[in-house]
């Protein structure tokens, strides 16, 4: 899986710049973090008069007085490891061809084609400028006076009070009583003076360099005294923007965090509901395989039963056979029977004479039916074989 993130820049990165012939002399500049070596190399030379065909190295000075040399013209400044007040040297190549500081290897030269588009940058750079001024104008219009009463643009922005006011009611405002005085800037600035630190030490004084060995920020009555003697100093300007960096570094990292973790979340999300579809469709087929067994089963058992109904029928009819057949010649013995109860009530001699025994034709009894006994066997299908051969769930 791809994630795409697209960062603003809304702090540009200010840069120290200086020339290793006036090392004294301290320009300082802002530039984006996507800016190239090559397009700092471009501002160095127009800053300090270097001519395009002169070959000059760049360097990153370091508080503890180390250098490192820029060879990668493409590469950015934020690539580059580059931070907020940081110091940059450039070189330029002895008559004789030796480097001041030292060293062999070629430097830059700037071509034609380059000078050409860093030209037509600043132009872009210049009418995006002309705009923006356009646009704070319009929207400074939009900003009234907080100064009851009044209904004009605000102009001014006190840092301290936090209040924004008018040209003309500026005067009444700084005539208020502040403990922490006032510090009236316009108002299009009043974002880049918001960050004013003021000194713990002495009151009211404002803390513009930071002490790199006291990790403290340090007003100028601060540098006076004995504490912070030789030490390095950093502008809070710039460090403000470090920190800013540091905090939109952090927060960018966890917003990436959050989303690599929803991301996940989703994925759980969708393996859960299928999951769930899976094992649905598996009590499914379970509940199929079920029918379809008992369904046999049941046409098995009603087969067993229509051959009992079967048996039974015939072994009925039989019996019922012989009983009829024992019925038929106990009435024709009754019959003789009540010949010969009458013959001797008679007491006729000539029926009597004329008498023949009728026993012998009687004497013959069937033999009884012997039925086949019928049982049931239990087969082969046993409930481990029906577990068995049920199914599995792999």
């Amino acid at each position: 899986m791809f994630v795409k993130h697209c960062k603003v820049e809304i702090y540009l990165m200010p840069l120290k710049l200086q020339d290793s012939r006036k090392q004294q002399e301290i320009h300082h500049i802002n530039m984006s973090r996507v800016d190239t070596i090559g397009s700092l190399e471009l501002v160095m030379r127009d800053l300090f008069d270097i001519p395009d065909d002169v070959e000059v190295r760049l360097w990153n000075k370091y508080m503890s007085n180390t250098y490192e040399q820029l060879n990668k013209r493409e590469q950015t400044l934020q690539e580059a490891g580059f931070y907020s007040g940081q110091i940059m040297i450039i070189e330029i190549r002895n008559k004789d061809g030796t480097w001041p500081r030292g060293g062999t290897g070629e430097g830059f030269r700037v071509t034609e084609k380059q000078r050409q588009k860093i030209n037509e940058e600043k132009e872009n750079q210049r009418q995006i400028e002309m705009k923006s001024k356009k646009d704070e104008v319009r929207a400074q219009e939009l900003v009234l006076c907080d100064n009851p009463g009044c209904k004009k643009p605000a102009k001014l922005h006190c840092a301290q009070c936090k209040e924004k006011t008018c040209s003309g009611c500026a005067g009444s405002h700084l005539l208020k009583k502040s403990k922490k005085g006032h510090n009236m800037v316009e108002y299009k600035d009043k974002t880049q003076q918001g960050d004013i630190l003021y000194c713990t030490t002495h009151e009211h004084e404002k803390c513009e360099l930071y002490c790199e060995q006291c990790e403290i920020p340090v007003c100028l009555k601060c540098l006076s005294g004995k504490s912070h003697k030789g030490h390095d100093y950093t502008e809070t300007s710039a460090l403000f923007d470090l920190k800013r960096t540091c905090v939109i570094k952090d927060r960018d990292s966890i917003k990436n965090h959050i989303q690599q973790l929803k991301e996940q979340k989703e994925v759980l999300d969708t393996n859960l509901k299928e999951t769930k579809e899976k094992y649905k469709n598996l009590v499914t087929e379970v509940g199929v395989r079920k029918e379809g067994i008992l369904k046999a089963v049941e046409r098995a058992a009603n087969n067993k039963v229509q051959k009992i109904e079967d048996l039974k029928t015939l072994d009925i009819n039989q019996i019922q056979a012989q009983k009829e057949k024992l019925e038929q010649q106990i009435a024709k013995a009754n019959a003789v029977l009540e010949s010969q109860e009458g013959l001797l009530k008679g007491h006729s001699p000539s029926e009597l004479f004329s008498f023949e025994s009728k026993a012998s034709d009687l004497k013959d009894i069937p033999e009884m039916i012997v039925l086949k006994e019928h049982s049931f066997k239990k087969g082969l299908l046993s409930t481990e074989v029906i577990e068995g051969g049920f199914g599995e769930i792999d």
